[in-house]
Order: structure tokens, then sequence, then C-alpha cells
């Protein structure tokens, strides 16, 4: 799911009704945070060198919308690596 925010707006839905379909117990998707705390740090990196200078960062709000709507339940949020990245793990359940 990396590279999703890449993909049109149908090729999104026609994705997550694939998902909703193949998965029977619950799915882990992994998105970056964009809380203010890791575009500060995002901004230290990149003053730094540490990542490219353009970097695009989706809201995962219309994610979770999507998943919803395709017949998942939101259970638990994890982040990877707090102050050091801004991956965070999502865990949902099948309804």
């Amino acid at each position: 799911l990396r590279l999703i925010h890449r993909l049109p707006a149908e090729k999104k839905h026609q994705f997550f009704t694939e998902l909703s379909r193949v998965s029977s117990k619950s799915i882990i998707f992994s998105f970056s945070d964009d809380s203010l705390l890791h575009r500060v740090l995002l901004r230290v990196k990149m003053t730094l060198g540490m990542v490219p200078e353009k970097v695009v960062m989706e809201p995962f709000e219309p994610y979770h919308e999507l998943l919803m709507k395709h017949g998942f339940i939101f259970k638990n949020k994890i982040s990877v690596l707090p102050l050091i990245s801004n991956q965070v793990v999502y865990l949902y359940a099948v309804k």
C-alpha cells in the first residue's frame, strides 16, 4: 500500500473492494502519520539531507473512510518508532 496515493480514485475503490472480498478476519494497513510532530521531524530530515525535498504526504482519513465503507472496523493504531519514524500501523477487522 506504500504507493496507493498514486492510484486514481476508481482504482483505489477497486482495490478496497477486492481487499474486503479476500480478507477473512483482519488487515494491517501501514501509513505515514501526518501529525505536527512528524511534519517538523520531516522538515528537519529534509534540512539535513536525510530524505528527498519532495515527499508526498496524504492524510489517512480518506483511507479510513474507504475501509469503513468496505466493511472494516478500526481496532488499533501503533506507531512504529515514535520520534524517529512517521510510520503508523493500523489494524482493521472485518465486520
